[in-house]
């Protein structure tokens, strides 16, 4: 059941995000370039910081993952989400449109759904995660 609920939520997070790029227009303006821009450099942070081979699009991490702290990570618990949010963002942000910003909260819950089963996930695998979880927000530095 667990697996079936994994593959759920990365299969709406994908079509959330085809769909908000199929509905709007690439982005062009200086807001929607600059959360794109912002977007893709927390992505590629956080995928350095952790190491590409810890990468997976799945919630469930792999068995020789290695916990890390550092980059992004130091500040939030998924930059990861955080980027793809942002990324879909900057395509509603260019063309405002309620269909766009309704897929656009979808996607937001699903991750966060994604994200609460990923981090139950980790506090199995990494005995250190529920202090990190203490110390750090989920999405948002300083905020949530």
């Amino acid at each position: 059941m667990k697996k079936y609920y994994s593959t759920i939520l990365v299969t709406i997070q994908f079509s959330t995000i085809a769909v908000i790029v199929w509905l709007s227009r690439t982005p062009t303006t200086i807001m929607a370039v600059t959360i794109l821009l912002l977007s893709l450099t927390l992505g590629l942070w956080a995928i350095v910081s952790m190491k590409i081979r810890n990468l997976k699009v799945f919630p469930e991490p792999k068995p020789d993952a290695q916990f890390t702290g550092k980059g992004p990570y130091k500040f939030i618990r998924h930059p990861m989400y955080t980027a793809v949010m942002l990324f879909a963002l900057s395509y509603l942000v260019e063309q405002p449109a309620v269909m766009t910003a309704f897929v656009w909260v979808i996607l937001v819950f699903a991750l966060v759904l994604k994200l609460h089963f990923e981090e139950g996930l980790l506090e199995k695998k990494f005995p250190n995660y529920s202090g990190y979880k203490s110390a750090t927000k989920k999405l948002i530095p300083f905020v949530y």
